[in-house]
């Protein structure tokens, strides 16, 4: 049958073979229109643009192929049917089907070089592939059917309704918009084109992937809950940002996201390419599983940030930065990257964590709280910016790598820094329980440290080495660990809880003193170096004896002190209280002043000027003096042994002297001055010069030197005893020793007679 011509049927037409023509192929190329059915059951061709009309609610339906390079329009209130391939042998100009019931595409192929526009619900039959070469595709209702559907449309493929096949494919030439609230597959859906949401829509697959391999833009919200993996390979809000995203499956994230509201990837999420999520107004991004992949993931959220599980545990991701208006929340265990990691917000911990960096730094560039411990491993530098624990106190802080803390650290338990620790701020570390707070290695920067612990405090290394700290306070805690050579400050240092060496150590202050105001302990050399005062309140060696003491600066003791070695003073020292120096000897290089009852129980040398202002002052070992002892305001000097006096030793009016059960107890005269100016042997005579206030008597002693040619304090008196009378000041006697010097070698001092 040929029509080539407007028609107008009332009736039903049904053409058959009876009506075909003689190579069975009914050629169409006008207008038929009918208020029945129109029904073709032999091969179409187009001759011309063919419109089909059925006024009533008939079937319009093509029961075998339809090809011809021309158009097709139908219109009908009833179903429009297509049982065969359209446009496969010679592709329809254009396609346009419109009706009140449903187009049925039953054949595997719909090719038109024009638009396709289907104006009613359509449902598949049978796998189907649909393809303009110069035109787009428009499914202006619903699309639903078990089999696979295929748009190829070189311009806009449009789904105004929804749709529900079993998988979905759009080439990659045009656009895809999307109009209805939702595309369901119950296996994949693979948009190859830019897409454009018209509407919120919802993307489900009951058992396979989406994936959108170009660009997706539009004000709604987009929601994909896949079964597979839901693929972002083009950027996401590029051009018209989303209103939100929410991926329920796993996601693989290709290109950057941006969103005006919320992003929720609640399955695992792996990163394809570096990757930066946005959202513009006060939305969070909300990343409830895992995060995989090695490549850079920026977020800049107008809210917040959440992280529900560990990031980078399977494969570490190269960089980390975060910034948010709101807070970012981290509840996994671990973030890892290989490269840095950047906090531009405050951090809030939802259980222990663990930030590692195999090749970077990690940076917390604002606050850092919650109940929970926090670990850091990084080569690079960790700083913190701001305060950590100060609104919800950390439970434990440890960090791997140097550290630049530049705000309060606070944890109920321990802080480790394993690393060099710089200072940019002043900065106060404070643990509220049992917690240790130990810097295991090198503490640099010119600002104040203060450090509050609950348990003990440890310095690992130098401290102020390269860059000396401003001031050093620690707290009454549970002591003071110092395993370091150095420490150096700018100002003061304060040490209020006791202190234990476990190395020898320098303490230096260029601009202030130096307190310990509790016991110092440690089988090591103490030296103190400070522009102002040192202070001991405590008892220094009590229950670990120090190798040794060396005060550079002026000293104020008002404990004991005890060191298995020297102990030297060389600036100005005041002891009080119930105070005993014990050594193998003490240097007072400068003045020193006493006062109470206070015990040197060592060897003493004296080269400065002691005042004794009131009390006692009992020297329990060798004295020499060469310079000034003095008493003053009733005070007492005890000697208890040998004085080598070649300085001033006096008692002025209402002081005494004693010399306590020793016979040869110096060479001092009691409430006088006694001044030995030179004892030498010249022949077999011996050279006195001294200056005495007369009326005592003194007598000569000798001794051999010991075999090592030290010193020694084994004196005996000559003999015969040689007796020198106290005479006027500054007389020179020389006395014949005779065979008391027939040894070319000997020591000599003079003695006070009793």
């Amino acid at each position: 049958m040929n029509v080539k011509n407007n028609v107008t049927v009332i009736a039903i037409l049904i053409f058959s073979a009876l009506t075909r023509n003689a190579a069975g192929v009914i050629q169409l190329g006008g207008t038929i229109t009918t208020n029945g059915d129109l029904i073709y059951n032999d091969a179409v061709v187009l001759t011309n643009n063919t419109t089909l009309v059925s006024t009533g609610s008939g079937m319009i339906a093509f029961n075998s192929t339809v090809n011809g390079a021309y158009s097709l329009a139908i219109n009908t209130a009833g179903s429009i049917v297509f049982n065969g391939t359209v446009g496969g042998a010679n592709a329809l100009s254009q396609l346009t089907a419109t009706g009140g019931g449903t187009i049925w595409i039953n054949g595997s192929m719909l090719k038109t070089t024009g638009s396709q526009a289907y104006n009613s619900a359509g449902v598949l039959g049978a796998d189907a592939a649909l393809t303009s070469t110069n035109s787009g595709i428009s499914f202006n209702s619903t699309v639903s059917g078990d089999y696979v559907l295929t748009v190829n449309a070189h311009a806009t493929t449009v789904f105004g309704g929804s749709v529900s096949v079993a998988n979905l494919a759009t080439d990659p030439a045009g656009t895809t918009q999307i109009g209805g609230s939702t595309m369901t597959t119950t296996g994949s859906q693979t948009y190859n084109d830019a897409v454009v949401l018209g509407a919120d829509v919802a993307f489900a697959s009951s058992s396979g992937d989406v994936s959108f391999n170009s660009t997706v833009n539009g004000t709604y919200s987009m929601t994909v809950n896949a079964v597979g993996t839901t693929t972002f390979h083009g950027a996401m809000g590029g051009v018209n940002a989303l209103d939100s995203l929410a991926v329920a499956g796993a996601a693989q994230i290709y290109s950057n996201i941006v969103t005006i509201g919320s992003q929720a990837y609640n399955s695992a999420v792996v990163l394809g390419a570096d990757v930066t999520l946005t959202t513009v107004s006060f939305s969070d991004i909300l990343f409830n599983s895992t995060v995989n992949g090695a490549h850079a993931l920026t977020i800049n959220s107008g809210d917040g940030v959440v992280f529900g599980d560990a990031v980078g545990g399977v494969n570490a991701l190269s960089s980390i930065t975060a910034a948010a208006l709101g807070t970012i929340r981290i509840q996994g265990a671990t973030i890892a990257t290989t490269g840095s990691q950047a906090y531009n917000t405050a951090v809030v911990l939802g259980r222990d964590v663990a930030l590692n960096s195999t090749g970077a730094g990690i940076a917390l560039n604002s606050t850092v709280n919650g109940t929970y411990s926090l670990a850091v491993n990084a080569p690079g530098a960790t700083v913190f910016n701001g305060a950590v624990g100060g609104v919800n106190v950390l439970k434990s802080l440890a960090v791997a790598g140097t550290a630049q803390i530049d705000g309060a650290i606070t944890t109920t338990g321990s802080q480790t820094y394993n690393a060099a620790a710089v200072l940019g701020a002043n900065v106060t570390l404070t643990s509220t329980a049992t917690g240790n707070i130990a810097l295991n290695s090198t503490v640099n920067g010119a600002h104040s440290l203060a450090i509050n612990a609950a348990g003990a405090i440890v310095f690992g290394d130098v401290v102020g080495g390269m860059n000396a700290l401003s001031n050093l306070t620690t707290d009454a805690g549970r002591g003071i660990d110092i395993n370091c050579s150095t420490i150096s400050t700018i100002g003061s240092q304060a040490y209020n809880d006791a202190v234990v060496l476990g190395a020898n150590v320098a303490f230096t202050s260029t601009g202030s003193g130096i307190a310990f105001n509790s016991t110092v302990d440690g089988t090591y050399s103490l030296t103190v170096d400070a522009s102002g005062a040192t202070v001991f309140n405590g008892a220094v060696g009590g229950v670990n004896v120090l190798s040794s003491l060396a005060v550079a600066g002026t000293a104020q003791i008002h404990g004991d002190i005890v060191t298995t070695g020297s102990q030297s003073y060389n600036n100005h020292v005041t002891l009080t209280g119930q105070t005993t120096l014990t050594a193998d000897q003490v240097d007072f290089s400068d003045s020193a002043a006493s006062s109470g009852s206070v015990a040197i129980a060592a060897a003493l040398n004296n080269s400065g000027f002691i005042a004794v202002n009131g009390g006692t002052l009992s020297f329990m070992d060798v004295v020499s003096n060469s310079a000034t002892i003095r008493a003053n305001n009733g005070a007492v000097l005890n000697f208890g042994t040998n004085v080598f006096n070649s300085g001033v030793i006096d008692a002025l009016a209402g002081n005494a002297i004693l010399c306590g059960s020793f016979s040869n107890c110096g060479t001092f005269v009691e409430a006088s001055s006694f001044l030995t100016t030179e004892i030498s042997k010249v022949g077999n005579d011996i050279l006195l010069a001294w200056s005495t206030m007369g009326g005592h008597e003194y007598v000569l002693q000798a001794a051999a030197p010991p075999s090592d040619g030290g010193w020694t304090n084994h004196f005996s008196d000559v003999s015969p005893v040689i007796a020198i009378a106290g005479q006027s000041l500054g007389v020179t006697n020389y006395l014949d020793v005779g065979s008391a010097t027939n040894l070319h070698s000997r020591y000599y001092r003079i003695r006070l007679q009793l």
